[in-house]
């Protein structure tokens, strides 16, 4: 649970953190500004709270000397230019702002599935993640009531939260993808470590959920490579998506094979991306977002139909909604 942060315990570096999210000068007195603690609750929360996994922190301390060491950037621009894929044109010329955080936080904090529920809206629908948890060869899901919130999209994205588990406590957690295509009737699933010891058993498990939830549709598995991206994932799987969803007529093999092209390349894609992803998500206020659902979720008195409710509203950002129903699940719930 998240814990009230008071405006007057702000140091001087959340001081100036929150000014750059809200682009306003540094000063002590925010509310001069109109900020208040709800406001900047999301961000200081999650900047104080990130997980500080010493895997991604050395590989993205790892990137950002690559980049600036080896000439990555040199490759990209020779291997992807005229790539006649306009995201990828985009991404090569984007300017990574400093705005604040670190390439680490920037990665940690980004929301792969609100954010690209934000950038491919109209062309494709991204459900709510669900949770696969993996024991050697055997996946099962760790909620068997899985909700349905998109309907008659021709694309529909279903994130994928896979927990490895090494014995019964640790485990590790990596993030993969089905792309539903309805008018096809294909779902592709897509795991950025196509070749890895768990991919093989999640395939076999989605297959037999498929068979009973999409009757008629064909399952495509992941394609077996696998790019050298570290712990990036998320951020290379939105990648490949966002290609996929904006390219439809573009066969996947093909995308693979243009990715792969690009050498040490990807890492610069990886890490304009990654910049992207993160402005989108201040630009847009996924932060508040999260921070309002996470309220509500925290909430006693909730039905079955507010939580739904609130996962719709929250795949729809739409944080107006989520506010009127935090105040009326409060409101509504017995007082102590």
């Amino acid at each position: 649970m998240q814990t009230e942060i008071d405006l007057e315990d702000l140091t001087n570096e959340e001081i100036i953190t929150v000014a750059n999210y809200f682009g306003i000068p540094p000063v002590s007195n925010l509310e001069s500004y109109g900020i208040t603690s709800e406001y900047i609750d999301p961000v200081l929360n999650l900047k104080r709270d990130f997980d500080k996994d010493p895997e991604i922190l050395e590989a993205a301390e790892n990137i950002e000397k690559e980049l600036m060491t080896y000439g990555y950037a040199d490759e990209a621009f020779l291997n992807y230019s005229n790539s006649n894929i306009p995201f990828v044109d985009f991404l090569l010329n984007y300017d990574c702002k400093n705005n604040g955080y670190t390439f680490a936080e920037k990665y940690i904090l980004t929301n792969e599935d609100l954010v690209l529920s934000f950038l491919l809206k109209g062309k494709a629908c991204v459900e709510f993640p669900i949770e696969i948890n993996l024991h050697g060869d055997e996946a099962k899901f760790e909620d068997s009531d899985i909700s349905k919130y998109c309907e008659h999209e021709k694309f529909i994205i279903l994130p994928l939260s896979l927990y490895i588990y090494e014995d019964n406590e640790n485990f590790d957690k990596h993030l993969a993808f089905l792309l539903i295509d309805n008018d096809k009737k294909e779902i592709e699933y897509f795991d950025s470590q196509g070749p890895a010891y768990w991919v093989l058993p999640t395939e076999k498990f989605l297959k037999k959920w498929i068979r009973t939830e999409f009757k008629g549709y064909k399952f495509i598995p992941t394609i077996k490579t696998c790019i050298q991206i570290g712990p990036f994932c998320g951020i290379y799987g939105a990648l490949y998506i966002i290609i996929r969803i904006e390219n439809p007529d573009l066969d996947r093999n093909k995308i693979f094979d243009f990715l792969e092209s690009g050498g040490n390349g990807i890492v610069f894609l990886i890490y304009q991306l990654t910049c992207y992803l993160f402005q989108v998500t201040l630009d847009i206020g996924i932060f508040n977002v999260i921070d309002r659902y996470e309220k509500i979720m925290d909430l006693d008195n909730l039905t079955d139909t507010d939580i739904k409710k609130a996962n719709r509203m929250y795949l729809s950002l739409d944080l107006n909604g989520l506010r009127d129903l935090y105040f009326k699940v409060k409101a509504d719930s017995p007082q102590t």
